[in-house]
C-alpha cells in the first residue's frame, strides 16, 4: 500500500518520491506500473531498457531489536558519481535534479 506520492515531471522522465507502508517485495515496482509510471531500467515491470534500475531507496526507518528507532539515509550511486553511470550527459544532468524531488 503507498502511503503518498509526489510527482514532478522532467522531459520524458518523471521523478517519484513515495512513501509505503510496508517493504514487500516488488510492491513499489509494481505500484509504480499500476499508475502508468513504470521504473526505468525495470524490464520486469515494463520500464524501458536502461544500463540500471532506477529505483533507490533515499531513506528508510525501521525498529531494532531492542526497540531504538533506526534512520538511515544514503544518496543514490549515480549521484555519487556524478551521474557517470547515466548513458548520456543529458541523462546526468535531468537525474541531478531528480535526486531532490520530494524532498
Amino acid at each position: 500500500q503507498l502511503g503518498s506520492v509526489e510527482h514532478d515531471r522532467l522531459g520524458a522522465l518523471s521523478g517519484l518520491s513515495l512513501r509505503l507502508f510496508s517493504g514487500r517485495k516488488h510492491q513499489i515496482r509494481a505500484s509504480c506500473r499500476h499508475i502508468g509510471c513504470a521504473v526505468l531500467g525495470d524490464s520486469r515491470y515494463g520500464g524501458g531498457p536502461y544500463a540500471q534500475m532506477l529505483l533507490h531507496a533515499r531513506r528508510s526507518s525501521f525498529p531494532g531489536p531492542a526497540g531504538e528507532l533506526y534512520d538511515v539515509s544514503c544518496p543514490p550511486s549515480w549521484a555519487a558519481d556524478g551521474g557517470g553511470t547515466a548513458a548520456s550527459a543529458e541523462d546526468a544532468a535531468l537525474f541531478s535534479q531528480l535526486l531532490y524531488l520530494g524532498e
